[in-house]
């Protein structure tokens, strides 16, 4: 892609690629938007998107990938939006700590834990989509680089059996949280507390026989 100074959108959708090389897009420094659905990817390295500063909207989705380096987005400096849905990530550990991220959506993986560290003082709320996954509890600080810019957390199909009151008590500006199709069938009084600005809230299709 040298001497490609000017482009804005790349689609590689609906091809074969299985490996990125490390730097392949060094020189397209005013890409925009970057589209990898259906390929044959299986890995997202270090360095695979160095150069790409003004990507703002990256599409990964229905590849075979498995495995990320924790760092793999840490060039896309103005990145607002990422799709990882439907590949093969089991566990999902990555920086952003100088990205102000909007959307975050790793639908229908394999994912059965995830940390992901964000900026802290972003200005722009998230939306984080972890549906149709094997997500059954979380750790006590699971969440907590999110804190209070999350607006929308949607859990649909995972394993969850019940909420403990500490999992979304950091979330202050959470609006929509989406809990549907698990499998919780208690929730504790506290749950939900801390949640002032919460107006939509799913608990439909679980095993609720009792509430607190």
């Amino acid at each position: 892609f040298k001497g490609l100074t000017d482009l804005i959108n790349l689609y590689f959708s609906n091809n074969l690629l299985s490996n990125l090389k490390q730097g392949l897009f060094r020189d397209l420094g005013q890409l925009k938007l970057l589209y990898l659905e259906y390929n044959n990817l299986e890995k997202i390295e270090k360095e695979t998107f160095i150069g790409l500063r003004n990507v703002i909207r990256l599409k990964i989705s229905f590849n075979k990938i498995s495995f990320i380096q924790k760092e793999a987005f840490s060039f896309l400096i103005n990145l607002e939006e990422i799709e990882l849905t439907n590949n093969f990530i089991k566990s999902f550990d990555c920086i952003f700590e100088s990205i102000d991220l909007k959307s975050i959506d790793l639908s229908n993986n394999q994912l059965n834990s995830t940390r992901i560290n964000i900026k802290n003082d972003s200005r722009k709320q998230i939306d984080l989509v972890f549906a149709l996954n094997n997500l059954a509890s979380f750790e006590r600080n699971w969440f907590d680089s999110f804190k209070t810019n999350v607006k929308e957390i949607n859990l649909l199909y995972n394993k969850l059996e019940f909420i403990k009151e500490y999992y979304f008590s950091n979330f202050k500006t959470l609006r929509k949280l989406i809990l549907s199709s698990n499998k919780i069938s208690s929730l504790h009084k506290k749950s939900f507390q801390n949640l002032e600005l919460l107006s939509e809230l799913y608990l439909n299709d679980n095993h609720l026989s009792t509430i607190d």
